[in-house]
């Protein structure tokens, strides 16, 4: 490869997904409850979210939660009083490939249901049009929380109890 093309793929744009993501933590602190530091965290009472990057948030996960086998780094962690839960959003714009994959990632921290730890799954976009696409026959028949993000803070008073 020459100089020219490793210059054009390193100056390329972000992927829709990772700017995405940026926007979405913008968007989560929208919801005005707070970002605490780990040990805050730990003691608050308050419905709140750790505070952290992707990579604290995993460890985070690994030794308070005890998720071991956890695959993937978490967007959030939510703790509601004494739960904690750990979620992952993704918006999916097509069927198929790598978006199969993303929205199966998220399902499965959806799956985690452990004394320690609550999965949720926060999943806009194609997959809750009715079809007959592989994304929307699975997301019918799961048991778990898998909601819209838009329906975050009225999930998060009901668990809540308000």
């Amino acid at each position: 490869m020459d100089i020219y093309n490793i210059l054009v793929l390193a100056s390329r744009p972000k992927s829709p997904s990772r700017q995405l993501t940026h926007t979405f933590k913008r968007w989560l602190k929208s919801l005005n409850f707070p970002f605490l530091k780990e040990e805050e965290f730990l003691l608050s009472k308050k419905i709140s979210f750790l505070k952290g990057n992707e990579e604290e948030l995993l460890n985070f996960a690994y030794k308070k939660l005890t998720l071991e086998n956890l695959k993937r780094r978490p967007d959030f962690i939510l703790k509601i009083g004494n739960k904690y839960y750990i979620g992952e959003a993704k918006f999916l714009s097509n069927y198929g490939g790598s978006q199969n994959n993303q929205f199966d990632g998220a399902i499965e921290t959806a799956k985690i249901k452990t004394k320690n730890a609550i999965g949720i799954a926060l999943l806009d976009g194609i997959v809750w049009f009715k079809s007959k696409s592989y994304m929307h026959k699975k997301i019918t028949k799961f048991n778990g929380f898998a909601l819209s993000a838009i329906l975050l803070k009225d999930f998060i008073k009901k668990e809540n109890g308000d």
